[in-house]
């Protein structure tokens, strides 16, 4: 056995002696390329030019936020980031879109804020870092936005500067719906905190002495339920809420009295909307049904399974 061995050994050195490669080769540690994400995968470029001596190589990585890097290794100094490749889009869900008065500007949220987009050739016009959106509407003129958010906060952003102007702590839930009046006075939250609130747009001087504008609590309707989606109907009579437990109740928006309640999602209605004529509303939910409903009597018109899943 022992003669076996040594013979193997001098198989091995001979190799060696030869210039063919053998499992005893060290590999040394060149360069380690950290990233800020996971990578999903790379790819080395051993052509370099000429003039770049010190390079041993550059790679490029993928990452898991899909942003592609290309790195530089050399063999002294720390690898060198060359080149970002960074899509323009979330990087999370898309919770919320608005479209803007003029039909040219989208505004986008996700979780790590919002997206402003051009809606002719699909650019990221701006970014605004904010909180987890979960809607989202245009103020009148298209000039500002507003955005409720899941830590309850009402987001107002300037649309041409790309900026934050006021994150007021609205609600004490998440903000999950709203609805802009039909006078353009203001509008309508509604939240997981079981109250739906009237806003008044007003403006307020800043720090500068500029007017700014801002919006006031002018109002507030207590319910007994997690509110998940509010409309006001477009002659601005009636205002209607989906509530957790399954429900829909419509009030009279001036008086805020109770006025009908709509039974027959077996689970709570996600969204709804009602029609140009304020004669009907459309309610779709969590049993994967949209429902059509009359705002006369309350009656349900017509029910559609819709989809496979919920309907948002």
């Amino acid at each position: 056995a022992l003669g076996d061995e040594d013979a193997a050994k001098e198989a091995r050195e001979d190799e060696v002696d030869d210039g063919h490669r053998a499992a005893s080769d060290e590999i040394e540690l060149a360069a380690t390329v950290t990233t800020k994400h996971k990578m999903r995968g790379f790819a080395f470029a051993s052509e370099i030019s000429k003039k770049s001596s010190d390079v041993l190589c550059k790679v490029a990585v993928l990452l898991e936020d899909n942003v592609v890097q290309e790195w530089e290794v050399k063999e002294e100094d720390e690898p060198v980031k060359l080149h970002t490749i960074d899509g323009a889009g979330h990087r999370s869900d898309v919770r919320a879109v608005a479209l803007a008065p003029d039909d040219e500007t989208v505004l986008s949220c996700s979780s790590n804020g919002s997206k402003l987009w051009n809606v002719a050739d699909g650019s990221c016009l701006r970014t605004v870092a904010g909180g987890y959106g979960l809607c989202a509407a245009f103020a009148p003129g298209g000039r500002h936005a507003i955005v409720g958010t899941k830590q309850g906060a009402i987001e107002l952003i300037d649309v041409n500067a790309g900026e934050q102007l006021a994150v007021p702590d609205a609600h004490e839930g998440a903000v999950w719906g709203l609805a802009m009046l039909p006078d353009d006075s203001g509008f309508v939250r509604a939240s997981a905190d079981k109250t739906v609130r009237f806003w008044e747009w007003s403006l307020e001087k800043n720090e500068d002495g500029l007017k700014t504008l801002s919006f006031n609590n002018v109002r507030t309707l207590q319910m007994a339920e997690d509110v998940l989606s509010v409309q006001i109907s477009p002659d601005g009579k009636l205002l209607s809420v989906s509530l957790l437990d399954n429900t829909l109740k419509v009030f009279f928006a001036d008086s805020l009295k109770f006025s009908l309640s709509l039974y027959g999602h077996r689970l709570p209605a996600l969204c709804h909307d009602i029609s140009s004529d304020s004669q009907l509303l459309a309610s779709a939910g969590a049993d994967k049904n949209i429902r059509i409903w009359g705002l006369d009597f309350g009656d349900c018109h017509k029910s559609i399974f819709a989809h496979q899943d919920s309907v948002m």
